[in-house]
């Protein structure tokens, strides 16, 4: 081979061999794609999944009792990206969820919204919500039934250390059926509200022989450490109990207190009292517990006792 032609056949080698190697590349398989970690709701790892949102908030009523196993559409779209392994579901240590807490403040006081009015969570919710020391501001519930935060608490529901700034929580239900108060309706028996209260807002009924009160509209649970200044409008409507704390209390009250208006009008066979409106039952017992005469508007803090 004539050595002027060793040049061009290096030449075309290292050509050829810059082709195949670029053709290698181009044919070589995708690497494998990379692994999403799942969200950590439960961040401080307490066994209670963070809410931060007022969808979040709202998607606790697809999970009543707190493990955060719900397949509701709108639970997923709530907590995105979630842990459903059963050993570490929702970041909680083990997936042993019970709950949730608050994280932030929220305010659900916005008009056109799915949170505006507010559909009370549930009606036998077992799960712990803890408020952490953080307010929801501006809830509105305006509904033929129960109203409030929370429809009901059932066996082991708690409800803790949350304050709710000017509520405005109001039934419209027909005779015998609207119980409203601004944390819950009706705490059932095993239900506890603790640490908690309610700053400014109104508890309406706007219907006859309606329950209602500033914290909780009928207790057959526990309150502890709760307090109220809300207003609790039954004006001029008949056969009513209302209080400034509690419309009827069929259990215990302990340290805890009213300091809001108690409106009654001039409706007629009424129980009325600034702090509860009728006590029922036998295993009642209210201790260290009070209402502020002046600003309530009633001279008795607890309105009438029956069935003792």
């Amino acid at each position: 081979m004539p050595t002027t032609a060793l040049p061009k056949l290096l030449a075309l080698i290292i050509l050829l061999a810059a082709i195949g190697a670029a053709g290698l590349l181009y044919f070589a398989p995708p690497p494998a794609a990379a692994q999403t970690t799942p969200t950590d709701y439960d961040a401080n790892d307490n066994g209670l999944i963070d809410i931060r949102t007022p969808a979040q908030l709202s998607a606790m009523r697809h999970d009543l009792n707190g493990n955060g196993d719900a397949t509701h559409a709108d639970y997923i779209a709530a907590f995105p990206n979630r842990d459903t392994n059963a050993a570490t579901r929702m970041g909680c240590p083990s997936g042993n969820c019970r709950g949730y807490e608050l994280m932030d403040n929220l305010d659900l006081s916005a008009t056109g919204t799915d949170y505006n009015p507010w559909t009370p969570i549930g009606s036998t919710s077992t799960a712990t919500f803890d408020g952490n020391g953080r307010t929801i501001t501006g809830l509105t519930v305006n509904l033929a039934g129960h109203a409030g935060l929370f429809r009901g608490l059932g066996s082991g529901g708690v409800i803790r250390n949350l304050g709710l700034v000017n509520p405005n929580v109001r039934t419209t239900a027909t005779a015998g059926t609207g119980v409203v108060g601004s944390v819950a309706a009706i705490i059932g028996a095993g239900g506890v509200v603790e640490t908690s209260y309610v700053s400014g807002g109104t508890s309406t009924l706007a219907s006859h022989t309606a329950i209602g009160g500033g914290l909780v509209g009928r207790n057959f649970g526990f309150i502890r450490y709760s307090y109220s200044t809300a207003t609790v409008d039954a004006a001029n409507r008949n056969g009513h109990n209302i209080g400034g704390l509690v419309g009827r209390n069929h259990h215990h009250i302990i340290d805890s207190y009213a300091a809001g208006p108690v409106l009654q009008g001039t409706g007629i066979n009424v129980r009325v009292g600034g702090f509860v409106g009728n006590i029922s039952g036998s295993s009642v017992t209210i201790t260290n517990s009070y209402c502020d005469t002046q600003i309530t508007g009633q001279t008795n803090c607890i309105g009438e006792s029956t069935g003792l």
